[in-house]
């Protein structure tokens, strides 16, 4: 039994055609996509979200990106919470250093691109 179980920490090709590998900083969150297959987001080091998934059901090979919604990777401080929307949806949320909150989703049921907006607190003090 190989004792070397550890999920691939590299993007497949970023947007300028290399590979890129991240460190993990923060617990990941997991949930399912549509069609059921295992997906994860991980806060990295140096604050942007990396996202890997399943290429098939209950198996792998994984595939990964960095998030990105029409530029640079969006970046957040904080742990994420993900999950799908009432129609497939894969969402994301998370803090970013401003204190907002990052929110990010897919343009359809399994498909990017990613689209992001930072939402206020909307909590008086």
């Amino acid at each position: 039994m190989s004792t070397n179980n550890f999920l691939p920490l590299t993007t497949n090709v970023d947007d300028d055609g290399t590979h890129v590998t991240v460190t993990i900083a923060g617990d990941p969150a997991i949930t399912l996509d549509p069609s059921g297959r295992l997906v994860y987001f991980a806060r990295t080091a140096d604050g942007r979200v990396f996202h890997s998934w399943q290429r098939h059901l209950d198996t792998g090979p994984w595939d990964a990106t960095l998030i990105r919604a029409s530029g640079p990777p969006i970046t957040v401080a904080g742990d994420g919470a993900a999950a799908q929307d009432a129609i497939g949806r894969l969402r994301y949320f998370a803090r970013t250093v401003t204190g907002t909150l990052r929110h990010a989703w897919q343009d359809a049921p399994g498909l990017g691109p990613w689209h992001a907006a930072e939402l206020g607190s909307g909590i008086a003090t």
